[in-house]
């Protein structure tokens, strides 16, 4: 039984992690395989029962009762012997599903009246307050206005699914993991399948026992056959976690992860060769980090040793980071000592804590927040004016020529985008606009498209591409203080100005059977 973590609840899965996406059409056969194993008693009567209830309350499976108010009864054998005939063919869908009306005139599954859910709620004071909800629907109505499966930082690609990275929900730092399968329809829920960690684990620091944080993370990189979660999180002063996954292993199994750390707060990195290089950002008590972090992928995880931090001395803060021409090309986002900040340059084929092997390029701007290599130069993109007065200058994304460092630039007007997706040298700055519609935009050298599709209308924060498709990771809706659910895509073999080359789909709770411990 896998289990998912909420911050208010512990919702404990039922078989497989089953899309609501089968209203209008015939039953899944996942449904088939509960029916089966509750006939042969390998999973429980109250298990059965709580599936069919949430089939019903989420209109996978249509009824044309209303329930009365007499007592529940006992689950009738009969009841039992015909789920096993309709897990073997033995009978129609039809007969089961009236076999399932029987239940619920007779209140053996309780389904609520639509009185009790999706009202108009607007806190969650309101919805805490009502009395009348169970638990399954309170949880349903406040994710219904405050998205759980929300506010991701990233994505990562291994072939056969986008990962996306976890970092601020509408309700805390999150573990939320998710992942959609690529061979399957993009608004399918089918090929979506979540898994919630723990937020917080307890572990050994120096003799003593502290709380890790192990939620709230800002980019996901992928060397075969793991993904690693990029370390944000500074609540606790003691450091931050690499989180690895085995994409071996089944996704909501425990054992799949690993955590290793205790690190400073990156954002985002590049993966180059065998190494994994994170991008600095800030050090575990909130200040400015300026200590480079790379793990040889070629060692065990968790020793010490297979890991190297430098320190660079500058005062810089960085936000992702890309590879060219063997070098690591690390993107500078704030500094703390003049108005300009400094491209941080990493030739691997020197030792990693040598301070010959890097170099220091000041540009005049800052608010760099990603760079991508598109087979000339290495782009980096700004997010200034999402955040500060757009002065002149800071809608500048950079062009560097990775032998001869030599800088151009090409002025993005009211510059906000928060990394960058290449494709095959065709660059897609991710927008990330709070207050307006997003303007997405792709580059081919220094020639520029952009668009805006009506379906998109959320800020965006970094992504990744398949081969076919640019994924964009949802992290807030524009004019709004919530976290968006919004996943959206591009079709590359499509025009970009295309409204149809765009999909996009919301991510809900309520898309995946669940049962609420009481």
């Amino acid at each position: 039984m896998n289990i998912i973590f909420l911050p208010i609840l512990v919702i404990i899965m039922i078989g497989l992690m089953t899309p609501n996406a089968f209203a209008d059409e015939q039953i899944p056969n996942w449904v088939k395989y509960t029916a089966g194993w509750w006939a042969t008693d390998a999973i429980s009567e109250e298990e059965f029962v709580n599936a069919i209830e949430f089939l019903i309350y989420a209109e996978i499976i249509h009824v044309s009762v209303t329930p009365n108010i007499e007592d529940s009864q006992d689950m009738p054998e009969w009841v039992k012997n015909t789920a096993g005939w309709w897990a073997t063919d033995a009978i129609s869908e039809e007969e089961f599903v009236n076999a399932i009306e029987f239940l619920v005139k007779n209140q053996i599954i309780i389904v609520f009246s639509d009185d009790n859910v999706s009202k108009e709620y607007t806190t969650m004071e309101e919805i805490m307050l009502d009395d009348s909800l169970s638990s399954k629907e309170r949880l349903i109505e406040i994710d219904r206005i405050f998205p759980f499966m929300s506010g991701y930082r990233g994505a990562a690609f291994d072939g056969e699914y986008v990962y996306y990275s976890p970092y601020y929900n509408n309700h805390e730092r999150h573990a939320g993991m998710l992942r959609y399968d690529i061979s399957q329809d993009f608004q399918n829920h089918n090929a979506w399948e979540p898994f919630n960690l723990p937020p917080k684990i307890s572990a050994m620091h120096d003799g003593i026992e502290i709380e890790v944080n192990t939620s709230g993370f800002q980019g996901a990189l992928y060397k075969e056959p793991f993904v690693y979660y990029v370390p944000y999180h500074v609540d606790n002063g003691y450091g931050s976690v690499v989180l690895r996954y085995d994409t071996n292993m089944q996704f909501d199994n425990f054992e799949a992860y690993a955590y290793h750390g205790l690190f400073d707060v990156y954002e985002d990195g590049v993966v180059h060769k065998n190494f994994i290089y994170f991008s600095p950002h800030l050090d575990y008590k909130n200040e400015i980090n300026t200590f480079p972090l790379r793990y040889d992928t070629q060692k065990p995880f968790g020793l010490h040793t297979s890991w190297e931090k430098h320190s660079l001395e500058n005062n810089t803060s960085y936000i992702g980071a890309e590879s060219a021409m063997d070098k690591i090309f690390y993107a500078p986002w704030n500094t703390n000592t003049s108005i300009n900040s400094t491209i941080a340059i990493y030739d691997t084929h020197g030792s990693f804590t040598d301070n010959s092997s890097w170099e220091l390029i000041d540009i005049p701007y800052d608010g760099y927040t990603g760079a991508a290599f598109n087979g000339e130069h290495v782009v980096f993109v700004s997010i200034w004016c999402s955040f500060n007065e757009c002065d002149e200058g800071h809608s500048n994304f950079i062009f560097l020529e990775p032998n001869t460092l030599e800088i151009s630039y090409l002025e993005i007007p009211n510059a906000s985008y928060n990394g960058i997706i290449n494709a095959r040298g065709i660059l897609y700055p991710v927008p990330y606009s709070l207050d307006v519609d997003p303007v997405f935009l792709k580059m081919d050298g220094f020639q520029t498209e952009s668009f805006t599709p009506s379906i998109a209308k959320s800020a965006y924060w970094g992504g990744v591409f398949d081969g076919k498709y640019v994924y964009y990771s949802p992290y807030q809706f524009v004019n709004s203080d919530k976290r968006s659910n919004e996943f959206l895509r591009y079709d590359t073999t499509k025009i970009f100005t295309d409204e149809y080359a765009w999909e996009s789909i919301k991510i809900q709770i309520s898309d995946f059977v669940f049962e609420v411990a009481e």
